[in-house]
């Protein structure tokens, strides 16, 4: 797979589907996904067990969408390892400094996903318990889970969790904002909740990348002022 980009096509929706080369909108066939979590390359000031909890809560974000059949679980061991899809530490970071962390997805012609795969930055200043100075983990989870689901980043709210940036010390995108939530009921209807307000209209615009998966980057924003 060639790192190349995101590609995106955006509707008359404030939350952007990620689309494939191949033109299709990109979503899971079938419901649970299983996922499994890969410690090695954790940097020592977040312990295992933060790291996991702040995974699981993540994932426990997008599975409690009311009107959406998005069920991800966590591998039991029984699952074959060919079949899952692994988020891990990435100790020497290769990409930007302010990528906080990379959602890779493989998807066939028609757009169904068939594998993901986060890569967190194992050089960004972490933490779990939203001090300022560092960068939340669970926050920026939230967001890379929501990649992996399909969803583009959304350029309309600043405070939706597929929001493209965060702040140091940020945790509201721990919270899925009714954009995200809207985003995947239109992935993964189950007609039980209609679709809320928070699309609006926005002309057609198309971000090529020349990746044959979906390349995500969540990135840190820059303090645009000291704080005390």
């Amino acid at each position: 797979m060639l790192i190349a980009g995101l590609l995106i096509a955006s509707q008359a929706l404030a939350f952007e589907p990620a689309v494939n080369k191949h033109g299709a909108e990109v979503s899971w066939d079938v419901m649970p996904v299983h996922w499994t979590y890969d410690d090695e390359g954790r940097p020592g000031e977040v312990a295992e067990d933060e790291a996991l909890g702040a995974l699981r809560e993540a994932f426990a974000s997008w599975n409690a969408v009311p009107g959406a059949r998005v069920r991800f679980i966590e591998d039991d061991g029984t699952t074959p390892l060919d079949e899952l899809n692994v988020v891990y530490w990435k100790p020497e970071w290769e990409w930007d400094a302010d990528i906080l962390a990379l959602t890779s997805t493989w998807s066939q012609e028609d757009g169904e996903i068939t594998r993901f795969a986060i890569a967190i930055n194992g050089q960004a200043d972490w933490a779990t318990d939203g001090r300022k100075e560092s960068m939340d983990l669970q926050n920026a989870l939230t967001h890379e889970v929501g990649h992996a689901l399909g969803l583009g980043h959304d350029e309309s709210h600043a405070e939706a969790t597929m929001a493209p940036t965060a702040g140091f010390g940020e945790t509201g995108k721990r919270k899925l904002h009714r954009s995200d939530e809207d985003g995947a009921r239109y992935l993964y209807p189950d007609g039980s909740v209609p679709m809320g307000c928070a699309s609006s209209p926005a002309p057609p615009s198309v971000l090529w990348a020349l990746a044959l998966g979906i390349l995500a980057a969540f990135r840190s924003r820059h303090r645009s002022r000291k704080e005390d």
